[in-house]
């Protein structure tokens, strides 16, 4: 099997940091990531016009001081340190395949083009929003353009394109599990699960609920981040254990799953650590998403 063109020979990515320990590099990378992609939330306008040049435009922005790649899909012609190479085609992530590197950029642009006939989702309801924001975001996931940093470069183009089509988008209250467990749905052709969690991050009240939950778990030394977090919804009935009870909150945990619901729901005089059982009647705004 052919070396890796992207990798040293210990498996870190090549990178002009010059680290060669993949715990250091991810740490720095995420480090100065961050940091790039906050400058790109205090922009007022966006960086691109939502097209695959713009796509890039945000990956090289965000990881351009740590790859020399940065910006390059895996469909063209890449050159690192000195190395010209066109990537493999291939690329395969936890069991899920990705769209071979030739195919990305006539998907993408096919992609665009339908974005564009739609005007950028400009002038639909948020239920309508979250729907065609869904497609387009399982479609950009399957195409996994880069070879690293999709995730990241795929959020902030989306919550570019919420800022433009008039609903905001607070990626912030996603948990990873839960952005991991919805993206293998989406590549597996089932996209309700983003449409449900773009619904939720564009509700003001659904993304109080989640940073509440947020603050409540991580008190108990739970690793929010490692859980999938949600809001109940609406008709759907959960079983569990209160993870925690607040006056107007409380969430319910049935293993990796966190629902967090009004306290109301769960019955009268339920405690911390009890075993419940209900169904989400709506009565809160942020269960009621579909409006």
């Amino acid at each position: 099997m052919a070396a890796d063109p992207y990798l040293q020979e210990n498996g870190t990515f090549k990178n002009r940091l010059g680290i060669t320990d993949a715990a250091e590099l991810q740490a720095r990378e995420t480090a100065i990531s961050t940091v790039r992609l906050a400058q790109m939330q205090q922009l007022e306008q966006p960086v691109g016009r939502f097209d695959l040049d713009h796509l890039r435009g945000i990956h090289r922005r965000a990881f351009g001081d740590v790859y020399e790649w940065a910006g390059k899909t895996r469909g063209e012609w890449t050159t690192i340190q000195g190395e010209r190479f066109m990537p493999p085609a291939g690329l395969m992530k936890g069991g899920t395949r990705f769209a071979d590197g030739p195919m990305v950029e006539p998907f993408l642009r096919d992609t665009f083009r339908q974005l564009e006939r739609d005007n950028q989702l400009r002038g639909l309801s948020r239920p309508e929003f979250a729907g065609k924001a869904a497609e387009l975001m399982g479609d950009m996931n399957a195409a996994h353009p880069f070879r690293e940093g999709n995730g990241r470069t795929q959020r902030e183009f989306m919550r570019e394109l919420g800022v433009e089509a008039g609903h905001q988008l607070n990626f912030s209250v996603v948990s990873q599990a839960r952005m991991i467990h919805v993206s293998i749905e989406s590549a597996r052709g089932d996209n309700e699960g983003l449409r449900r969690m773009l619904l939720e991050i564009s509700d003001r009240q659904a993304v109080r609920a989640l940073q509440q939950a947020e603050q409540a778990l991580e008190k108990r030394g739970q690793d929010w981040n490692g859980l999938y977090v949600a809001t109940a919804n609406k008709g759907q009935i959960y079983s569990g254990e209160v993870a925690w009870k607040g006056r107007e909150l409380s969430a319910v945990q049935d293993g990796n799953r966190v629902i967090v619901a009004p306290t109301r729901e769960l019955g009268r005089g339920v405690q911390e650590g009890q075993s419940v059982q209900f169904t989400a009647s709506g009565r809160a705004q942020w269960m009621d998403l579909e409006r």
